[in-house]
């Protein structure tokens, strides 16, 4: 998958949009615990015990994610993509969908989002880790001194640091790690 391009369309979506940056105790009161739901979007002419089988099989996957197929293709297509571990739903969404399509055969019907991946309790919130940042957030809280955390919408990839010049080193290291799946798009979302 070219992520350049899903960089592109996330950044058209508005998804990698520059926000403010927050302050740990800030980010603390935004996340979400780890248990995960999977939510079937819409009514996909699917019958109930696939529709079950996605909704549980998401329910074991790290938040935020997506499932999307080719309607004309069906749920056993390799088309029919589940991503997960990325920052947030259009984040999700976008990715999803372009690995689908890329993975459909010419001719078939676009591909849709038919599932969410995402926490238990989910409401849209300014901060949002994937399930991997959320645990390592912890570890970010601990000590004091100056510390940030950056982060790829297009890849799902964090990295934080802790000691002066901390913004810069912890957005070197999350697009060192972005820049293996061929985006550099990190942005820090919280510093103290």
């Amino acid at each position: 998958m070219r992520t350049g391009l899903v960089l592109g369309m996330l950044m058209a979506a508005g998804a990698a949009a520059a926000q403010d940056v927050a302050t740990g105790r800030q980010a603390a009161g935004m996340l979400f615990g780890q248990d995960t739901e999977g939510l079937i979007l819409g009514q996909p002419d699917l019958p109930q015990p696939v529709i079950d089988a996605i909704r549980t099989e998401a329910g074991r996957q790290n938040y935020y994610g997506a499932m999307a197929w080719s309607p004309s293709e069906g749920i056993a297509a390799p088309s029919a993509l589940m991503v997960a571990n990325l920052h947030d739903l259009v984040a999700a969404e976008t990715v999803a969908l372009k690995a689908c399509n890329d993975a459909r055969a010419r001719g078939s019907a676009p591909c849709e989002v038919i599932a969410h991946i995402r926490p238990e309790g989910y409401e849209p919130r300014d901060v949002q880790l994937n399930a991997d940042a959320t645990r390592g957030f912890r570890v970010y809280r601990q000590g004091d001194g100056p510390k940030a955390l950056a982060i790829s919408r297009a890849t799902g990839e964090w990295h934080f640091e802790k000691g002066e010049g901390a913004a810069a080193a912890a957005l070197a290291g999350c697009n060192r790690l972005a820049a293996r799946k061929g985006v550099e798009d990190c942005m820090i979302l919280v510093e103290d």
